[in-house]
């Protein structure tokens, strides 16, 4: 009877002895396996016919069949003849019986009593064994049946070409399907390349070997395109090459698949056609609309343009002119209509007075735009002449071919008036700027400018010259690189004046005059200047300081005679004191200014 699932290995323990099978189960207890038992040969035998086992121990000494005879009829048939067998028995064994039982196919003989140790060992080996060749053979069998599923998909496909191919790309298998699209037999193409699939241009492009490259490196290829049948013609085919590797990675080969889809192709480019042919109709209809529209676009805009606007065919004759061309011309487009451009369109060189050359038909020959030179003047039906600017450009149909010229037409005489006069008001301004630059070079008074922080100040010859200044140099105090001579000094009220206290920084800083500023300037050589400054900001049209001006008189004179002036008053003063009689003076109206204290 069974000790484990059914599912699991069965061992056949053939003992006549009821005691030895039980021992037999209490070593083999708790392994791995189902333990069938059999009481003689002959239950042997049955218990064989039902079922396969990893193994079989089996007793020598039974009565009946004995463990040879039963061994001797396990061997002859087929099913069984592989089974291990391990003979048991209780009695010393000679050589020439052990040597019996392995002549029958024992794998071992074993005398008891038994080491429960082997035997588990022994019977676990062949029991692991067992499941493994039975694991082997349902892959066999599975293996089997995969392959030959595969064959029947192959063979029974008709529609689809299906082979294989070796890692250099010859063929090494052929379905019924590839022979019904390819028209090779099987004996006619296995062994050949697949290059004689492609056209002539692809095989020179070696389009064949860039197919097994690309299936190499990503493992597949997919393409839709043109391959060649055994007769020559060619067919639309979808085509998929899968690389085909081993356990290892290692490239055994390919598997292609191709697909006839050349009446696939013919519908769908019958159906582009149709939707091409009914796209366009619809387009041409649509075209005609639009140039229709278009027309009349262009009529209302000729007309309303600010321009003058001539157009003619491609042989140069006029076919319209817009009311601003009409009124430069002197014509209308039904009396010019027909009429060669040159009869309506008489221009010449304002300087020369020669004709100048026909710009339409210069557009008509080179097909290039094209604009009047300088100088020219259109003289109109009337006589009247006006300076003209123009452009010609061909006008093209759809095909690029010139079936007309547009000209257009500008008069360009308050333009002219403009640029003189423009040039006459800047020739005036570059005078006046011309005679402040000299006004301030020769007036005595010290003139400077400085900008919007006062970090560049430069003055005139006087300012300059007053102190000694090389020319152009850059009189500000705040100046990023100082230019002014070490040493120098602005001093007022008897202290030194810092930049931003000076009278240009502090209009410039303020957006406020400055007037009447005394200040003394010291040189380093000691000599002193004394100025009065007036320094006014210069605004630009936002209000903002954009720089400053500042007119300098040097007073150093004026301080000086006022100093002798109090000096001489004040001795005439203190001697008048001294006077021992009464000295007044008095103004022409003989009332008293001032009168000594005797």
């Amino acid at each position: 009877m069974p000790i484990s699932g059914p599912s699991q290995a069965k061992v056949l323990l053939v003992d006549d002895e009821p005691a030895n099978r039980l021992a037999l189960r209490a070593v083999l207890e708790g392994l791995d396996l189902t333990l069938v038992e059999a009481q003689s040969g002959e239950e042997a035998l049955r218990q064989l016919l039902e079922s396969q086992f990893a193994v079989i121990l089996l007793d020598v000494q039974m009565p009946g069949l004995d463990g040879f005879e039963t061994a001797k009829l396990i061997r002859s048939r087929e099913d069984t003849r592989r089974t291990p067998i391990i003979f048991q028995t209780a009695y010393e064994a000679d050589r020439a019986t052990v040597e019996k039982a392995y002549t029958l196919g024992a794998v071992d003989f074993l005398v008891k009593p038994l080491l429960p140790v082997v035997l588990r060992a022994k019977v676990t080996g062949f029991v692991e064994l067992f499941k493994q060749r039975r694991q082997i053979e349902a892959n066999a069998a599975e293996l089997r049946a995969s392959e030959e599923r595969f064959r029947l998909l192959v063979e029974g496909t008709a529609d689809h070409a299906m082979f294989m191919l070796d890692p250099t790309g010859r063929v090494v298998s052929w379905n019924p399907g590839a022979e019904r699209i390819k028209q090779y037999r099987a004996d006619e193409i296995i062994g050949r390349h697949i290059s004689c699939f492609y056209p002539a241009e692809d095989v020179e492009a070696r389009k064949p070997q860039r197919e097994l490259e690309l299936a190499t490196a990503g493992s597949k290829y997919e393409e839709e395109g043109w391959r060649v049948r055994k007769d020559g013609t060619r067919f639309w085919a979808r085509v998929v090459i899968t690389a085909l590797r081993d356990e290892t990675g290692q490239l055994q080969g390919f598997s292609k698949v191709t697909r006839d889809i050349t009446e696939r192709k013919q519908a769908e480019e019958s159906a582009r056609r149709l939707l091409e042919e009914e796209a366009a109709r619809r387009a041409a209809e649509q075209y005609a609309q639009v140039i229709e529209t278009q027309r009349e676009q262009l009529r209302v805009t000729l007309t309303s343009i600010g321009d003058g606007v001539i157009t003619t065919d491609a042989e140069g004759r006029v076919t319209l002119l817009n009311p601003v061309a009409e009124s430069l011309m002197g014509w209308t487009t039904e009396q010019a209509a027909g009429l060669p451009l040159e009869t309506v369109f008489s221009i010449i060189n304002e300087d020369t007075r020669q004709p100048v050359e026909n710009p339409v038909a210069k557009v008509i020959a080179t097909g290039r735009i094209v604009g009047l030179a300088n100088h020219t003047v259109l003289i109109a039906r009337d006589g009247t002449e006006r300076p003209i600017d123009d452009s010609a450009a061909p006008i093209r149909d759809r095909q690029g071919t010139v079936i007309g010229v547009v000209l257009v037409v500008r008069d360009i005489s308050a333009r002219i008036w403009a640029e003189v006069e423009t040039h006459r008001l800047n020739q005036q301004s570059q005078e006046r700027v011309q005679e402040l630059q000299t006004l301030l070079e020769i007036l005595p008074v010290q003139i400077w400018i400085g900008d919007a922080e006062c970090k560049r100040i430069t003055g005139n010859a006087a300012a300059y010259q007053a102190h000694g200044f090389q020319p152009d140099i850059n009189a500000s105090f705040d100046a990023p690189f100082p230019e002014l001579p070490s040493g120098l000094r602005v001093v007022a009220e008897g202290r030194d004046l810092q930049p931003h206290e000076m009278p240009m920084q502090s209009a410039a800083r303020t957006g406020k005059p400055v007037t009447a500023f005394e200040h003394d300037v010291v040189h380093q050589d000691g000599r002193r200047i004394s100025m009065l400054a007036n320094v006014a900001p210069l605004l630009d049209n936002t209000g903002k300081v954009r720089g400053v001006v500042g007119a300098y008189l040097d007073v150093t004179e004026r301080k000086r005679a006022e100093e002798s002036l109090r000096a001489s008053e004040e001795r005439f003063r203190l001697m008048a004191n001294s006077a021992p009689v009464l000295i007044w003076l008095s103004g022409t109206d003989k009332l008293c200014t001032w009168f000594n204290k005797p």
